[in-house]
């Protein structure tokens, strides 16, 4: 088949496209097909019904066992609700479009959170995989979010295990998950091991790391408040939408309802946080410096952001209060609006 046939047939008489990518592999498939070819995930009629390529933003979530990316999700999911119940975003909705998705939601997030709690990361399944149609994001307007886990057990090869492979070669963006106090606490973790794994695991599915996008969330912030430089914990403290304890001063307050401050944010503040994350990590040692360097050699561009997705050290029934999760959720909102 010809390319310009190849392209005619990607696409109805209608003009309108005859595949819809599948939401936890990333493979394409027939618009008509109820399983996807690749990994036999359901194509729910419901997605294909919102689906369109410029709207998916899929999102490898990448860490060790530990590193609290179940918590991270809940929390994010959480973030976005409270904006769109305190009048933030008052045209924001979030809509499952997959059974699990929706069990997650009305079984574990809702009821939680009407609580004002979060389940603890080790009363939850591991490897989740979470499909959400977001409605009416200030500025960047509607997504698809395709959020999957990749977890520790895959970084027992030379690459990630084969059933996470085309999902990650797939997207060009990924969230890699980190907890300082870990890597820094166990000699065999270092901070640029994940990005090596990630690189090896697109090389040698024959695609290339150069352009991609990493955004570096320095989980379980709260457990080394006082490792911080002064300005990134006074910064953590001040969330705009949470405050933690002591957090009283507002010198990074911003209006969330208010689309240029929202803009100022992601476009000013948020890079020079970045900034300083990096100076940061590059003098604790334990691969820092070197997480910097190969992202520069590989052409991998890497944005540092810091979160607490509890706000306080975890316990069974705590009351939540998370800090700094817009922040990730602005940089891929940053990075995806620049690919479509």
């Amino acid at each position: 088949m010809g390319f310009f046939n190849f392209v005619q047939s990607l696409f109805s008489s209608n003009g309108k496209l005859n595949t819809v990518a599948c939401p936890y592999c990333l493979r394409e498939n027939s618009l008509s097909a109820k399983k996807c070819s690749g990994c036999s995930g359901d194509l729910t009629e419901n997605y294909k019904r919102h689906y369109s390529r410029d709207k998916l933003l899929a999102v490898p979530i990448i860490g060790y066992t530990s590193s609290g990316k179940s918590v991270f999700v809940d929390s994010l999911v959480c973030t976005m609700l409270d904006l769109s119940d305190k009048q933030h975003w008052s045209k924001f909705e979030g809509t499952p479009v997959d059974t699990d998705t929706e069990k997650w939601l009305y079984e574990v997030i809702l009821p939680n959170r009407a609580k004002d709690k979060v389940p603890l990361a080790n009363n939850r399944e591991d490897n989740f995989k979470r499909v959400l149609l977001i409605k009416g994001i200030p500025l960047w307007g509607d997504r698809i979010f395709t959020l999957r886990d990749v977890a520790g057990e895959h970084f027992e090869g030379f690459t990630f295990s084969e059933d996470v492979k085309e999902y990650i070669k797939q997207s060009k963006c990924a969230i890699f998950m980190i907890d300082v106090n870990e890597v820094l606490s166990d000699p065999a973790l270092q901070f640029h091991t994940l990005f090596q794994r990630y690189v090896r695991t697109i090389i040698e599915s024959g695609d290339s790391p150069r352009d991609r996008k990493i955004i570096i969330v320095l989980s379980k912030a709260d457990l080394y408040r006082e490792r911080l430089p002064k300005n990134l914990l006074e910064y953590l403290n001040n969330d705009p939408l949470y405050q933690a304890n002591g957090g009283n001063s507002k010198p990074f307050f911003i209006d969330l309802s208010d689309p240029s401050a929202l803009n100022n944010h992601a476009k000013v503040i948020l890079p020079m946080i970045d900034q300083q994350l990096s100076s940061w990590i590059a003098t604790l040692g334990n691969g820092g410096s070197q997480l910097l360097a190969q992202a520069k050699s590989e052409g991998v561009e890497i944005r540092f952001t810091i979160v607490s997705g509890w706000g306080s050290k975890p316990q069974l029934g705590a009351t939540v209060n998370p800090l700094r999760m817009l922040d990730p959720l602005l940089w891929l909102l940053e990075f995806h609006s620049r690919e479509v």
